[in-house]
């Protein structure tokens, strides 16, 4: 594999990133190569206080039923927003590289996703203002966290490669 793919087990491995604040707009955009033996409500990337009590801002890039992108947008507390999209152009299929982005936009309030780097036609997930991640908290590729805390359900079996994050919507 390339010297920049993170590779996960579907057990115990993700990453954990410090110091990265998201308080705005912003552009998450990366590569993924999801295996076949993937479980469902896993997370990609997301912020590292995700479902946090307290945290009013958080997020989870997860893939979900097998053949959908999910994004959930949550202060840790119910409503929060979420949204799942099946990708159709080119449809899913296990261990082939895919780009995915998802853009914030704060002056709409939402999240707007792109599959192969472009719009599928899927509506944007309403944020209520919620952005990305607080101050500082960090991201973690791989896997998410309830609160803070990692589980061996919510782990990748797959890749990924080539994480770019923008403090602006591109």
């Amino acid at each position: 594999g390339s010297p920049s793919t993170f590779d996960f087990d579907g057990t115990d491995g993700y990453i954990r990133t410090n110091g990265i604040s998201l308080p705005g707009d912003a552009t998450i955009s990366f590569w993924t190569q999801l295996a076949s033996s993937q479980a469902t409500y896993v997370g990609i990337i997301c912020a590292y206080n995700y479902w946090t009590s307290g945290e009013n801002n958080s997020f989870a890039l997860q893939w979900y039923n097998s053949n959908q992108f999910r994004i959930v947008s949550s202060n840790a507390t119910s409503p929060y927003s979420v949204q799942a999209y099946t990708p159709n152009s080119p449809a899913f299929s296990a261990d082939t590289w895919y780009n995915i982005s998802v853009v914030l936009n704060t002056t709409t309030q939402t999240i707007q996703p792109y599959w192969n780097g472009t719009d599928q036609g899927w509506s944007a997930l309403a944020t209520s203002g919620r952005t990305f991640a607080g101050v500082d908290e960090g991201i973690t590729p791989g896997t998410y966290l309830l609160n803070r805390s990692p589980s061996p359900l919510y782990t990748m079996d797959g890749k990924i490669s080539c994480i770019h994050i923008y403090n602006r919507a591109l």
